[in-house]
């Protein structure tokens, strides 16, 4: 992850402010492995915004509006699909990209689909699994009507923002293959790593030394 948002207001300082560190500038890299290690969600985007290209200045007030679970909980929900090669993988809701990452390795990225309804967190995607050499179908679109075009799936695994929690997940993609898998994984009161609508500004505050 080359970037990532630290927050440097306290929790009920209003409007909260924080930087975006950079894996490029030096003075940044042992906190932003610090971040992305804490324990805490990571976001990634702030207001929608590019990803590409942007610069790591500061930024005050407004909302998250994608992030990456912690390193940990990704790591344990991860084992639960069982991922094998050659299977061939949905991922709902792409992020910083590591699921889709993961997923990669292990099946091989022939079989990889990652789906994201913003487009700026899609080419951002595209560019950093091209760099690790990855090559996977990386679309934009509604993660709620899913991706049935290279359907079906071995597994599917999913996590987006929703307004509400539904009552199951629809499978998406179409009918999944043989010994597949559909098992919600959860966190907190949400279901299929579901994540609120709105983000905030997340993690602790961190003031700069």
């Amino acid at each position: 992850m080359p970037q990532a948002y630290v927050r440097r207001s306290a929790a009920d300082e209003s409007p909260p402010h924080g930087d975006l560190l950079d894996r490029a500038h030096l003075a940044d890299r042992e906190e932003l492995l610090e971040r992305l290690h804490s324990g805490d969600s990571v976001a990634i985007q702030h207001e929608g915004e590019p990803i590409l290209g942007r610069a790591a200045t500061p930024r005050r007030g407004g909302v998250m509006t994608a992030m990456s679970s912690t390193m940990s909980m990704t790591a344990d929900l991860l084992q639960l699909p069982d991922l094998r090669p050659g299977q061939r993988v949905l991922d709902v809701g792409t992020g910083a990209a590591v699921t889709a990452a993961v997923a990669c390795f292990v099946c091989g990225d022939a079989g990889v689909v990652t789906l994201d309804i913003d487009p700026h967190v899609t080419a951002a995607a595209h560019e950093h699994l091209s760099a690790l050499g990855y090559r996977p179908v990386v679309r934009t679109g509604d993660g709620a009507a899913g991706w049935r075009r290279t359907g079906p799936y071995d597994r599917i695994f999913v996590s987006f923002a929703v307004p509400r929690v539904p009552r199951s997940p629809r499978p998406t993609g179409g009918r999944s293959g043989p010994g597949s898998r559909r098992r919600p994984t959860r966190r907190a009161a949400c279901g299929w790593r579901w994540t609120p609508c709105t983000l905030g500004w997340c993690g602790t505050s961190a003031p700069r030394t």
